[in-house]
């Protein structure tokens, strides 16, 4: 889709690249609070947050950026950016509910796998999440749908390998097995606490003939 000047005039392609290489490097002034405003006026009702775009606009978004690639540059830009920034909860909310029902291609579930593979997350990204994670409870519903997901699926011997060889020569430390037999204890306990209810519950019942 060619560019549409203020005039209503289209631009070529080399105007477009002339413009691009003369601004490449060039530092502009911060804007004003008014300039900030007028361009937020004038941006209202057009493509940001809150404002559906039309299944047209989309497609041509999702046309124009197939095959892009992002520079490492760009990325690391990206990604200083967005370091120390946290969502509210109502984005959060919000980016849920957007995702709910939502299924992921095979074709995508393939890309993100071989994006992932031989990746290694540092010792701080690891302490990181296991901070994040610490004390968070997994509601009953939600290990229901994980035990009715994992339900009839079976390892396959070429992944059962893997997971061996990974685990191999991996040792535990104290503080982890210690954590693992606390655990199992509570496990355990509970479960045979079930099991002594429900044996003595059937004990005094005549048993039917």
């Amino acid at each position: 889709m060619p560019y549409i000047h203020k005039t209503g005039r289209h631009l070529s392609a080399v105007t477009k690249a002339r413009i691009s290489a003369a601004n490449k490097g060039r530092k502009h002034r911060p804007l004003s609070p008014a300039a900030r405003a007028k361009i937020s006026a004038a941006l209202k009702g057009r493509h940001h947050p809150g404002h559906p775009m039309s299944a047209a606009t989309r497609a041509k978004i999702s046309a124009a950026n197939k095959g892009r690639v992002v520079s490492a540059a760009t990325r690391a830009k990206i990604a200083a950016a967005n370091k120390g920034r946290t969502l509210s909860p109502a984005a959060r909310a919000k980016i849920s509910a957007a995702l709910k029902g939502r299924t992921i291609s095979a074709a995508s579930r393939a890309k993100i796998s071989a994006a992932l593979k031989g990746r290694i997350e540092s010792a701080a990204t690891r302490a990181k999440i296991s901070a994040a994670l610490k004390g968070r409870q997994v509601s009953a519903a939600t290990r229901a749908k994980i035990s009715a997901a994992l339900k009839g699926r079976t390892v396959s011997t070429t992944t059962r390998a893997k997971i061996s060889a990974a685990l191999k020569g991996r040792h535990l430390s104290a503080v982890t097995k210690a954590k693992i037999k606390a655990s199992l204890k509570r496990y355990y306990a509970t479960h045979h606490r079930v099991r002594r209810r429900s044996s003595s519950r059937g004990r005094g019942r005549p048993r039917k003939r």
